[in-house]
């Protein structure tokens, strides 16, 4: 037989998982903006609106990526921006350079 369950316990229980699955659901969508390997492919298809690159390469966390990965993400926005895609070139090279470090 299972034990009793009070219902002050069933509540918090209840009100602790709801506010982690809303705390996960905000955060998912900017840790899915910042994948790496869709961001990628995207600049090489994708149109972007103003700021959209901005945001999505602020999501990826530049600084705490890996060697490897920022250079193919390195690589990836200079092919783009070669192309003289004026959006990518103001989020993804321009906007670099007015960053301190």
């Amino acid at each position: 037989m299972l034990p009793m369950i009070d219902d002050e316990v069933l509540e918090t229980c209840v009100d602790g998982a709801l506010l982690w699955t809303r705390w996960a659901m905000r955060r998912l969508q900017f840790l899915i903006l910042g994948s790496l390997q869709p961001l990628i492919d995207d600049l090489g298809s994708r149109s972007f609106g103003m700021g959209d690159l901005a945001l999505r390469l602020q999501a990826a966390d530049l600084p705490h990526l890996n060697y490897d990965d920022q250079r193919l993400l390195d690589l990836a926005v200079g092919q783009r921006a070669a192309r003289n895609t004026f959006t990518v070139r103001i989020d993804g090279v321009e906007s670099s350079r007015c960053e301190p470090g």
